[in-house]
């Protein structure tokens, strides 16, 4: 959204010039989720990882877990699951020390996500059950709707139709029952914007009344203004007219120059970015590395500096998904990194 975004980088200016670094931090957590919401990903997590170190800093524990959650849910996002586990692994453990059973059911839904996406079935059943009663105790509707969800998929593939029924039959009445609470919701709203259009009726009349009054008292009092006033009345005018016209021309040139600059960052920092290549050779990288990698990895490794999705990779290579995200794990495991980014940053320092 971008007024969203203009209304951040106010912020943001306000924010550093005060050193509020306690606002600043959910800032930059806001800006994550603005980037989410448009799916560029690798400014989401900038924001996030800015954030996760400000509130670090501040020891802000609550803060840390839902920021991790965060950085979770972008990694998944990007089919990046080693990176994903971890986040949310790191967040359930701060969850549980702080007895937020919420924030420890959020997460346990997204592992079991994480998990059945990778086919380690039995391993997304444990967690979604023990999220599923979790939440059954909290009385939480969505935590219910996504649990349910995972349980109904588990026991449907293992063909065990009763319980795939139940859990089936949970999921349909909590997703009922969510709709509904949207629903109660929107009347809510809508309730209320009519009583406050209502009021605001009642203040326009009664303003109205005293207008009529004020405009009787003014009549009264017409034969007594002099000249001299409205005179000054005119040249006061006149001068806050002027100055404003100055101030707005003055505030227009600061919001060009600013825009012009930040264009001009993007700019580059798209350049930089569409300009990484893979420049070491298989054999010269393999003898920086403490474990080698294989031809294949090599070349994903270049695709990967490509910028290029799992699917396109696949594509590329004429190989399947599932044998990208094979390589690319290994891929970390071999260069001890979590991720694409921590990837590329350590070829780069090699190269």
């Amino acid at each position: 959204n971008p007024i969203a975004l203009e209304n951040y980088r106010k912020a943001f200016d306000i924010f550093l010039a005060t050193n509020d670094s306690t606002s600043m931090s959910r800032l930059f957590n806001n800006l994550g989720v603005v980037y989410k919401n448009l799916e560029s990903y690798d400014s989401a997590r900038y924001y996030y990882l800015l954030s996760l170190k400000g509130k670090r800093q501040k020891n802000d524990e609550k803060g840390i877990a839902s920021t991790l959650t965060n950085l979770g849910i972008v990694s998944f996002l990007e089919n990046e699951y080693a990176a994903a586990e971890n986040y949310f692994q790191q967040s359930i453990e701060i969850e549980e020390k702080l007895g937020n059973t919420e924030g420890i059911v959020r997460n346990l839904n997204n592992l079991a996500k994480i998990y059945f996406e990778n086919e380690r079935s039995e391993e997304a059943y444990r967690v979604a059950y023990r999220a599923y009663g979790l939440a059954k105790e909290m009385n939480t509707t969505l935590q219910i709707n996504e649990s349910s969800e995972i349980l109904y998929q588990y026991f449907k593939q293992k063909n065990l139709h009763e319980k795939a029924l139940e859990f089936y039959e949970i999921h349909a009445a909590s997703s009922q029952s969510l709709s509904n609470e949207e629903s109660a919701r929107a009347i809510g709203r809508m309730e209320s914007r009519l009583e406050l259009s209502s009021q605001q009726n009642e203040i326009a009349a009664l303003k109205r009344e005293k207008e009529l009054n004020e405009l009787e008292l003014s009549k009264k009092r017409i034969l007594v203004i002099s000249l001299t006033v409205i005179l000054v009345l005119i040249i006061t005018a006149v001068i806050v007219y002027f100055r404003f016209q100055k101030n707005k021309h003055e505030l227009l040139k600061k919001i060009l120059t600013s825009h012009v600059m930040e264009l001009g960052l993007k700019v580059n920092q798209l350049s930089a970015k569409k300009n990484t290549v893979l420049n070491i050779s298989f054999e010269d990288l393999n003898d920086k590395l403490i474990t080698p990698i294989s031809r294949r990895e090599y070349e994903v490794l270049q695709q990967v500096f490509s910028k290029k999705t799992n699917r396109e990779i696949a594509e590329s290579l004429h190989v399947s998904l599932n044998t990208i995200k094979t390589h690319l794990k290994n891929l970390y495991d071999k260069l001890g990194v979590n991720n694409r980014t921590d990837a590329i940053e350590l070829i780069m320092r090699k190269s």
